[in-house]
């Protein structure tokens, strides 16, 4: 360290902090400067015109990050810039001699390009002269083709200046604009520009300005003008005593036409226009010659080999470098990367050995070298291509032949328009934008590909490229976002084809506001590019129709539309054979056969995701991870060939054929629906018959079905084996059952069901569709979503009437009135088959079946029990439990209740673990007391008890006759009506006529439902049906008690009620015993409402109020249930108050006495809580004192 530096740091103890930075680096994360990257004067791809092999140092981001804090990096920003500041002011006085030595250096680095190299030094040599302080010092515009030097030339200036002590750093900072989308506009492009101009001086090259966000131009344009911008949260970058540098790769005529290309804001602030000229052959020569020496250094230094070249490789490399418009960049892509590689990779397999020389010579489009006497190639350089080969290639491709012919009627037309043009006639403009549609995998995006390569040929395009892109490249995620994204895509499409796959997301619905500005904005880019740009649209078929219905400007700027049909079986073979081929395999011949029927089975025709190329492409994926399979197990001699694909390899399997009578015979009952399907497999092999005899008949059905009958009949089960059976019969392909129901179908949002309900159906095309609870859909009061997804399935019901079979189900009286919403649905659903529930013998097998399933078995003797058992439960016309979910229930049941059995015996066998007993299914229940022992218990109500025994001897005889065989009397009406004051045991006499009831087998179970208004009528029109319905379905098998039924007459509501009352009581007579209750006179009234009412109910019970006596009776009864008795004092004082209030309408009867016990039983405990030693007799005796209104009572 000099004097001069000691004493620097003594002065400036700053630059001690720098000394350490130097030394150990900053300790903060790495700043990230991604599009901006640090450039030394060391050649770049793009800088293909240097001959320079300099090896500089590259300045590292570290010196360009952030310190530790804020205070740190000021103090060394400062200091630092003071000190560079004060480097570069040594050299001045002599300005033109060190800018004669920096041209003449530039003039032997960069080859034909002296116009540039003066106007760049000369644009830089102005601003030292300047000496302008706070501004920014030049902006420059350099254009040019890619390749000719441009930013090459920019380092290497910027490196002669360094040296000549006229700049303080050696860099170029180069940002890329295009590279930052809308949402890193105010993260990483500010922080790379931040980066960028940290240290106040330098030099900036700006690149993809014409693909930049609209935000990132606005804050340029800011910069070149003031000399910093400021972003909306107050950041500013400064770009004050800089030079700033845009970069144009285009090849340009003049200054003006260079001019043209930048946003006009910008335009206006430009300093300099400085142009690169294309380079010449003999130049590029060099460029080539002056890269194999690197080539050889390095290949020499890393892996000790070296080649040779003549001067026809390099003439070769030359000249198709020229035809490339690429220039020095694509000799740097051949040369440092491609021939590298390839060569680095035949020295690391030991094809080319150590201290080998390898000549590299030149055959056809290729650089090849000789390895062990058979030429190897090493690169080779696309041609450009001609029209036959392009024709050649579309050829090629297996099928499309109205693509094809497409094509070569869309080449006629662009020929003779161009004839016409050569003629002097009057020049037509061609609109070649088009419209693709058809299933995916079937070739669209390949031909549009060739389409663009076949209009560059023809002159029509500029480049050909093919820019594929989405809806979600081209909407934004905003307003005013969705326009600058499809800018850019059509930017970057000049020249070439813009392909839109699924084109039809653009307009999802009329409020889609985003998809909208990305077709205006796409239409509008066709308009003003259209003489060097064609956009293709594409996707499915319907979905592109009804895309160009919403949107009526499009079909007359789309005038080729062509359909891409699916691929026949045999088409598919041919294109999975050039597959296998390109990837070194080869199918077993024996295969062909049964390929081609395995690729018509899983082609299934409609909207098809999944098929076409796609299928293909996964058959054969599959089929080498098989064979690998396959051949990892064998050893030496029994691989017979790595190479070959076998049937097997494909999935390709004998299949087991789908034998119907096997899987009926393992179904209980049902056997009229066992029968329609022995029919119709037996229909449909007759017609097979007569099709392969050449006999031509009109036997075409529709095969849609719909299945009628309660939950657990087995309806999913038959619709799995009848999308089996079709498929063995070759009616569907797959032969998969895909369950939905209303949740699957319908949206909560207007508009979106008729979507949802038609990927539903193409799920399930080639297969079996089946639409559980189907009356579901139709729901009036939910925006007729549920009608609008019974419209949509209609109508494509009627599309795919040959690729799907749709399969609706739901309770019989529903799927009645569901068939009537649509006119179209019954006649599309023909076939209709009832699913009865099961007998209790059925579901007795089926609990066998099941049991046995399980790995269980039942109890010896248990049968019977159990079948008593299912009668009880097995209730018909109700929709819940029942049929085979209730035997699914009940064994899970028995299971558990057995594990709770056997927990803790430790030593059981094998069958006594297994073993499912009665108690387990709850069926060794102690038995219930008779009705008749709880009705003779009843106090009073005589004439009552009359009525119940003689209407019990009643049903007793008519049983007893019939197991006589004698004729039947036949079912009576049961319903009954009770009419008497409350607390008279209407409640309690319903109860036990349920019980007795069940005992005569009249009903299956002593339920019974109570129930009053509230519990029938609903506050909304039309919904009292409903919940009247709801609870007759809880009370079938039972008996329906309805209290206070006379309140029911009172409204409209209510009289909707009753109908549906009398309805139930009729359609349910063997399964519903029916008791309304109330007051005498107004029963009477309720019977008058409804015509069929009365008749309804022959047996009117009148319920008598209680006498004092029976009153009495009662209240001891009630007192001993409670574990007291009444002293005869008390008894007296109860008698007394009962017949005080005998006759009143409010006295209550039963209701009374059970609230005067309480009461009493309340006063005792009072009197007694402060006596500690009361006996026990005085604990359970109510005495007259505790008696409100008797005598002895105080409070009287």
């Amino acid at each position: 360290m000099s004097s001069f530096q000691r004493w620097l740091r003594i002065v400036l103890p700053e630059v001690q902090i720098i000394d350490y930075v130097k030394q150990h680096g900053f300790r903060s994360k790495k700043k990230r400067i991604t599009a901006g990257t640090v450039h030394s004067s060391l050649p770049s791809r793009s800088q293909g015109a240097s001959t320079a092999a300099r090896n500089m140092t590259t300045i590292s981001s570290r010196a360009a990050s952030p310190l530790v804090t804020a205070s740190i990096k000021e103090v060394v920003t400062d200091t630092k810039r003071g000190l560079q500041q004060l480097r570069a002011n040594s050299n001045v006085n002599n300005i033109d001699e060190v800018f004669d030595k920096v041209i003449q250096s530039l003039s032997r680095e960069l080859l034909d390009q002296n116009d540039f190299i003066e106007g760049l030094t000369t644009a830089y040599k102005r601003a030292f002269l300047s000496r302008r302080k706070g501004v920014i010092q030049q902006t420059i515009l350099l254009a040019g083709p890619e390749g000719t030097g441009k930013i090459g030339g920019l380092s290497l200036l910027i490196e002669q200046l360094y040296q000549q002590r006229l700049i303080p750093y050696r860099k170029v900072i180069e940002i890329d604009l295009s590279s930052y989308n809308e949402r890193e506009v105010h993260t990483n492009f500010i922080s790379d520009c931040a980066a960028a101009f940290e240290f106040g001086i330098g030099t900036v090259c700006l690149k993809g300005v014409h693909k930049a966000q609209n935000e990132i131009l606005s804050y340029v344009s800011d910069l070149v003008k003031k000399g910093y911008f400021r972003t909306e949260a107050g950041i500013t970058v400064e770009g004050t005593d800089h030079f700033l540098v845009f970069s144009i790769d285009e090849s340009v005529s003049n200054e003006q036409d260079a001019l043209s290309k930048m946003p006009s804001d910008i335009r206006s602030e430009i300093d300099a226009v400085i142009l690169t000229q294309p380079l010449s052959l003999n130049t590029l020569g060099q460029i080539a010659k002056q890269l194999f020496h690197r080539l050889n250094n390095q290949l020499q230094s890393n892996a000790q080999v070296s080649v040779l070249y003549s001067d026809e490789v390099v003439a070769f490399l030359a000249s198709h470098a020229q035809r490339s418009n690429r220039y020095g960049t694509i000799l740097h892509e051949w040369i440092e990367d491609k021939l590298l590689a390839k060569l680095m990779d035949l020295r690391a397999r030991l094809e080319i050995k150590q201290g080998e020389q390898i000549e590299l010579l030149v055959a056809e489009h290729r650089l090849t070298v000789i390895i062990n006497h058979q030429p190897v190639q090493v690169l080779t350089i696309q041609e450009d291509e001609s029209l036959e080969e392009l024709l050649k290639e579309l050829n090629d491709l297996t099928g499309l032949e109205n693509v094809k012919v497409f094509v070569k009627e869309l080449m006629d037309t662009v020929k003779i328009q161009s004839m016409r043009k050569n003629a002097g006639q009057k020049d037509q403009h061609l609109t070649l934008h088009m419209i693709f549609s058809g299933n995916p995998g079937t070739g669209k995006t390949t031909v549009a590909r060739l389409i663009g390569r076949l209009l560059k040929v023809m002159g029509i395009l500029s480049k050909g490229q093919l820019i594929e892109t989405a809806r979600q490249d081209l909407v934004g995620e905003y307003v005013g976002s969705t326009a600058p994204k499809t800018n850019a895509k059509i930017r970057d499409a000049i020249g070439g084809v813009l392909f839109i796959d699924e084109a039809y997301t653009l307009s999802r619905t009329k409020n889609d506001p985003f998809g909208q500005e990305a077709i205006d904005t796409l239409v509008k880019g066709m308009e003003d590019h259209r003489e060097d740009m064609v956009v293709i649209l594409a996707g499915y078929t319907n979905e592109m129709k009804d895309f160009q219905k919403s949107n009526p400007g499009l079909p007359s700027r789309f005038p080729f539309q062509v359909e891409f049909p699916d691929y026949s079986p045999d088409e598919m073979f041919e294109i999975c054979k050039m597959m296998v081929k390109q990837r070194g395999y080869v199918i077993d011949e024996s295969a062909k056969e049964d390929l081609v029927l395995l690729f018509a089975k899983k082609q299934v025709p409609g909207r098809n995701d999944s098929g076409n190329g796609r299928l293909i492409r996964n058959l054969f994926e599959e089929a080498i991870r098989k064979q690998s399979a396959r051949l990892v197990e064998k050893t030496g001699d029994e691989i017979a060939d790595l190479n070959l694909l076998t049937k097997e390899d494909f999935g390709i399997v004998k299949e087991q054929p789908f034998n119907l009578e096997e899987h009926l015979n393992g179904i209980v009952g049902l056997g009229n629906v066992k029968t329609f399907l022995r029919t119709l497999e037996k229909q449909i092999l007759v017609n097979k018959r007569r099709i392969e005899a050449g006999i031509k008949v009109k036997t075409e059905q529709s095969l849609n079905m719909i299945f009628t009958g309660n939950p657990g009949t087995g309806k999913t089960t038959i619709a799995r084996y009848v999308a089996q059976m079709l498929k063995n019969l070759e009616v569907i392909k797959k032969g998969h059952l895909v369950e939905v129901g209303r949740t699957e179908l319908v949206s909560g949002y207007v508009g979106q069901t008729a979507e949802k309900t038609k990927e539903v159906v193409e799920s399930a095309l080639g297969g079996v569709l089946f639409i559980d609870e189907a009356y579901a859909l139709v729901d009036k009061n939910n925006g007729g979503v549920g009608e609008e997804a019974i419209h949509e399935l209609v109508r494509l019901i009627e599309i795919h009437k040959d690729n799907l079979i749709v399969v609706l189900a739901g309770y019989t009286d529903e799927m009645r009135e569901f068939l009537s919403v649509n006119p179209g649905l019954a006649s599309r659903f023909p076939l209709q088959l009832e699913f009865p529930d099961y007998s209790a013998e059925e579901t007795v097998r089926m609990t066998e079946i099941m049991v046995q399933s399980k790995g269980f078995h039942l109890e010896d003797g248990i049968q019977t029990s159990l079948n008593e058992w299912y009668k009880t439960k097995q209730i018909a016309g109700r929709k819940d439990g029942g049929n085979g979910r209730l035997v699914r229930n009940t064994i899970e049941n028995a299971i558990r209740r057995q594990a709770v059995r056997i927990a803790d015996q430790i030593e059981l066998s094998n069958a006594e673990l297994t073993l499912l007993t009665s108690y387990d299914f709850e069926l060794d229940r102690k038995e219930e007391r008779p009705a008749f022992e709880e009705l003779d218990k009843i106090v009073g109500l005589d004439e009552v008890k009359t009525f119940v025994n003689s209407l019990s001897a009643q049903i007793e005889m008519n049983n007893r006759r019939k197991a006589l065989g004698l004729s039947d009397m036949g079912r009576q009406s049961l319903h009954m009506v009770f009419k008497g004051n409350p607390g008279t045991g209407k409640t309690t006499i319903a109860r036990i006529i349920a019980k007795r009831l069940k005992e005569l087998s009249v009903v299956k179970t002593d339920k019974v439902v109570e129930t009053d208004r509230a519990g029938l009528v609903a506050g909304f029109v039309g919904q009292t049906a409903l919940k009247t319905k709801e609870v007759i379905d809880r009370a079938l098998g039972g008996v329906l008690f309805i209290d206070e039924a006379y309140s029911l007459a009172s409204d409209s509501f209510g009289k909707e009620s009753i109908d549906m009352l009398v309805k139930a009581m009729e359609d349910h007579k063997d399964e519903l015993v029916v008791i309304v209750a109330g007051y005498d006179e107004d029963m009477e009234a309720f019977l008058s409402v409804n015509p069929g009412l009365r008749s309804r109910f022959p047996n009117i019970i009148t319920f008598a109020d209680y006498s004092a006596l029976e009153l009495l009776e009662i209240s001891r009864l009630i007192l001993q249930s409670k574990g007291y008795k009444a002293s005869k004092r008390a008894e007296g004082g109860m008698l007394e108050v009962f017949v005080n209030n005998t006759g009143r309408e409010d006295s209550g009867n039963g209701r009374f006495a059970r609230n005067l016990c309480e009461e009493a039983i309340r006063n005792h405990a009072i009197r007694y809580s402060g006596k500690l030693d009361a006996s026990l007799e005085e604990l359970t005796f109510i005495d007259a004192q505790d008696i409100r209104g008797a005598k002895g009572d105080e409070r009287v």
